[in-house]
């Protein structure tokens, strides 16, 4: 397998730059190499399997495809609404429904409370980033805050001595919450390795040139 080859299988889906990262690399490497009078099959076969090349990189850096969507978010404006609006919402719906309850629960709104202030919070937090950054947050915060939401909101009810139909459920969505959130942290920490190409600064997870 020549080097071109064996290079456009390693860097196949993954963005311009991760792609001119890689080929500049190695194609000192196979430079060294042939310094060295090695022969380029057998440079090249010593560089690995380069799917599992790929497989890696793509641990590290967003695929193409993938980073188009914190650069044009589809239906953005629809998820920011969604995030800023659906506590307040809830919460109103909660509270008129317990209107003439008394003493009134104010328990009951809790969990739509501390996720609003939870999304203010991300807003907060994400406004000196990167726009590719920032969009990748607040678009799935919007997911995540309700979804925690509704977790918070039947956590409380069954503290409060109400039944809950599925008891098991309460442990498995709060597990797929949590879950959902790291799955946006290692996201936006591949997202932050890929922009750095970008920019032209160093990235701190691949190795020297």
């Amino acid at each position: 397998m020549t080097l071109d080859r064996w290079l456009e299988a390693a860097t196949a889906g993954l963005p311009p730059e991760v792609a001119h990262r890689v080929r500049a690399e190695y194609t000192a490497h196979l430079a060294a190499a042939q310094e060295a009078r090695v022969p380029e099959a057998e440079a090249v076969a010593d560089l690995g399997d380069p799917e599992r090349v790929r497989r890696a990189l793509g641990r590290t850096y967003l695929g193409e495809t993938r980073l188009q969507t914190p650069r044009d978010p589809p239906g953005r404006p629809l998820l920011t609404a969604m995030a800023w609006g659906m506590p307040p919402v809830f919460g109103l719906t909660v509270a008129s429904i317990y209107v003439d309850t008394v003493p009134f629960p104010w328990w009951r709104l809790a969990a739509p409370a501390l996720v609003f202030l939870l999304t203010a919070g991300v807003w907060w937090l994400t406004h000196r980033l990167s726009a590719e950054r920032r969009n990748l947050w607040c678009g799935l915060w919007g997911g995540i805050g309700i979804q925690g939401m509704l977790w918070g909101q039947w956590v409380l009810q069954v503290w409060h001595g109400e039944e809950f139909v599925w008891p098991w459920f309460l442990p498995v969505f709060g597990l797929f919450v949590l879950g959902f959130l790291l799955w946006t942290a290692v996201e936006d920490v591949r997202l932050r390795h890929t922009l750095a190409l970008e920019d032209g600064a160093r990235d701190p997870g691949a190795p020297a040139e």
